[in-house]
């Protein structure tokens, strides 16, 4: 009896370590493995999220194949603490790994809202008609607005308008 005894604290301990092993090397080659996405995948990853949540959006998008391996992996292999809330854009093949990464350096996906080119020498009046034709507003409200003093005083502007303030350039503005 005490053979069996001695011998069970020798073989479970080991047998617990052989399992222990297995099962990390199982986990570390699914967070290494990719996912192939056929279209890009769009992922609003709001402050206070919990892991257990951000994982099942992570699957239902597609981009994890397991919830609770993605968990797990995020607990061994990196800290959850340092994963940086905003939206993320996904495209073509993806390891869990990867997005691990890419929350914790936090590359979000900034979507242009709008876009415009200011060509040289184009006049106050030609610049708001092309922000008329881009959506923005009304070229009488943006050439009001760029004659406003008080818009203009809250702007810093001693100028009677904005007239030469945007330079030739592409601007672009983020939602």
């Amino acid at each position: 009896m005490r053979k069996i005894f001695s011998l069970s604290l020798l073989i479970f301990p080991l047998l617990f370590m052989v399992l222990s092993a297995l099962f990390f090397s199982y986990l570390k080659e699914w967070y290494e493995k990719p996912v192939f996405l056929k279209n890009k995948v769009v992922l609003n990853f709001p402050r206070g999220t919990s892991l257990s949540l951000l994982s099942k959006k992570l699957y239902r998008k597609g981009l994890i194949s397991n919830t609770l391996n993605f968990s797990l992996a995020v607990r061994f292999f990196s800290n959850y603490k340092l994963f940086q809330a905003g939206r993320y854009r996904f495209i073509g093949k993806i390891s869990p790994r990867q997005i691990v990464d890419m929350f914790v350096k936090g590359k979000v996906f900034w979507e242009v809202a709008l876009e415009f080119t200011v060509p040289e020498g184009f006049t106050m009046k030609q610049i708001a008609k092309l922000l008329e034709e881009k959506g923005v507003a009304p070229a009488k409200q943006i050439l009001a607005l760029a004659a406003n003093k008080e818009f203009l005083k809250s702007l810093g502007v001693k100028a009677p308008t904005l007239e030469g303030y945007l330079f030739p350039a592409t601007y672009r503005f983020y939602k």
